[in-house]
């Protein structure tokens, strides 16, 4: 399985900053395998999509250089681990559709070796939502069953929703299907329901977390700007540094220290079986899943 990183903040023409602020988005240890890389946003009430294989054994993938000319007041970023099978574009993260973008770390089991179980979550994708499905993924099957739970709230389409709307669909997605995987998938499946799911409509970030480690931090301001700052170039000429403030940004990454990696103290961790959103604006909150069923 592979992580997901995402932001969302104030002022899109400060994502780069951001990003270099943050050393990297995903900081993933040194030999960490990758397939694939995938890039999600929005510019305005557009979604914008970028994936590619990594056909170079050992290639690292710079997301600084990625991003370079995007403002986007969110993006979601995504890598590709083998052996989750080989790399096609269409189920390759992250997902966009009806002004959502969406990324998965985790597994719904069941998915791939039960057919009943995949028919079961098909059969309640609305069938509008059903005819852009794709590829072969769980993911993608999950992120199509938040976007009909929102159709169901009457919040879809549309970008300017209530966050705790969003998080409360988010919870009602999760405990749909975890009474599908105790239904149709063998007995004690649930354990093996790993579903940290992100989304995001570029006004509000919204994930859950279960069974895989999540964490987010803020970042309310750069003191020195790397990207903006000018060294001294000429003797007796002051070097120029700049900073930014009231920045309100929120991180939210999947799977720190799963590969044995420290996970640096400025990391909060999300509590498994709950829900985080957080705006623009930098507002952040939690909402706990329903009881797991028994």
């Amino acid at each position: 399985m592979g992580r997901f990183c995402g932001l969302i903040h104030r002022n899109p023409k400060l994502l780069c900053c951001l990003l270099e602020e943050a050393e990297s988005p995903f900081f993933l240890p040194e030999g960490y395998p990758l397939a694939g890389w995938g890039l999600g946003y929005h510019q305005g009430s557009r979604v914008f999509l970028q994936k590619e294989p990594v056909v170079r054994p050992g290639a690292g993938v710079d997301f600084l250089a990625m991003c370079r000319g995007i403002e986007s007041s969110d993006l979601i970023c995504h890598v590709h681990r083998p052996p989750e099978g080989r790399w096609t574009y269409e189920n390759a993260q992250p997902f966009g559709h009806q002004g959502w973008v969406a990324a998965h770390h985790g597994h719904v089991p069941g998915h791939d070796e039960i057919r009943a179980m995949r028919m079961a979550m098909l059969e309640e994708v609305a069938p509008f939502l059903r005819r852009n499905i794709q590829g072969c993924t769980d993911t993608e099957l999950v992120f199509h069953l938040f976007l009909g739970e929102l159709h169901h709230r009457r919040l879809l389409p549309g970008v300017r929703i209530d966050p705790a709307d969003a998080a409360r669909a988010m919870v009602e997605v999760v405990a749909r299907l975890e009474a599908m995987v105790v239904r149709h998938a063998p007995p004690g499946s649930l354990a093996d329901l790993h579903l940290t799911l992100l989304v995001s409509n570029g006004e509000v970030m919204v994930a859950s977390a279960l069974g895989i480690p999540l964490y987010w931090r803020q970042v309310d301001r750069i003191v020195i700007c790397s990207r903006c700052s000018r060294p001294r170039t000429e003797p007796g000429r002051p070097s120029q540094e700049m900073g930014h403030a009231e920045l309100a940004a929120t991180w939210i990454i999947s799977g720190l220290g799963m590969d044995g990696e420290t996970v640096d103290e400025r990391w909060q961790a999300v509590p498994d079986r709950s829900v985080i959103w957080a705006t623009r604006a930098g507002k952040v909150e939690f909402l706990p899943l329903q009881p797991a069923p028994l």
